[in-house]
Formats: structure tokens, sequence, C-alpha cells
């Protein structure tokens, strides 16, 4: 939603794959949960995920660093547009 109205924010252009991902995450884990009525299933990447298995950290500790890696760029494309009105 803000990258066709900003489309030259480097932060903007930056965090969208990322954003990106995140909401892949969540696509699978909600079909999960819709297919077999499992709650709490890891997902792609954290432990014991799809794929290869994961990575080696909890999913509450990946969703943290996802958001996290999602909302500093997101604040730094902020101040960047409130600085350039």
């Amino acid at each position: 939603m803000l990258l066709p109205r900003f489309p030259t924010n480097p932060w903007l252009i930056a965090v969208t794959p990322l954003a990106a991902w995140h909401f892949v995450e969540h696509s699978v884990m909600i079909a999960t949960y819709v297919q077999t009525g499992v709650s709490g299933t890891p997902g792609l990447l954290s432990s014991g995920g799809l794929l290869f298995g994961g990575l080696p950290i909890a999913r509450p500790d990946l969703h943290f660093l996802y958001n996290l890696v999602e909302t500093v760029p997101l604040l730094i494309a902020w101040i960047v547009e409130l600085r350039a009105a």
C-alpha cells in the first residue's frame, strides 16, 4: 500500500520483500491450521518448519525478529518521507 505512493523510498523498497515473506509465512501457518486443526505449527522457517526443517529458533522468537526487521525500516521510511515533505 505504501510502495505505490512512495516508489522511490529505498527503505520501503527494501522492506517490501521481507513483509511479503512474513505474509507467506502466516499463510502457510493458517493453511496448515485449516487443513489439520492443529494450532501453533512452525510454518516455514522456525524450528521444525517446512523448509529444510527450519532454523534453530522457536516460532515466537522468529516472529519477533520478523516484526523487528519490518518495523525498523518502516520507521526509517516514515522519517525519510517526513523530512522530504
